[in-house]
């Protein structure tokens, strides 16, 4: 698989990345080009949900700021029958 890089963000703790960067090393392994950044929860506060959907492919959020990203439509929902990274890849911005 092809195309640009992904890029994520998730919360600076191991509950918040281990998982995702064993996951990004296997995507690697199969042709995904994706990529995690980290960053403190302090910092989902200070920067717009706006501001970061722009940014980022995949964003892992602490819950109190669901209901903004729900709001203002930012993102779409990736638990669904038949996703996968290929409808990722065609349906990013």
């Amino acid at each position: 698989m092809s195309g640009a890089p992904i890029k994520g963000l998730t919360w600076d703790h191991p509950r918040g990345y281990v998982a995702l960067e064993r996951a990004a090393e296997r995507a690697r392994a199969e042709g995904l080009d994706l990529h995690w950044e980290r960053q403190p929860l302090e910092g989902f506060e200070s920067h717009p949900i706006e501001d970061l959907a722009e940014r980022y492919d995949l964003i892992v959020l602490d819950h109190p700021h669901i209901g903004d990203a729900v709001t203002g439509a930012l993102f779409i929902v990736l638990a669904f029958p038949g996703f996968t990274w290929r409808y990722l890849m065609k349906h990013r911005h």
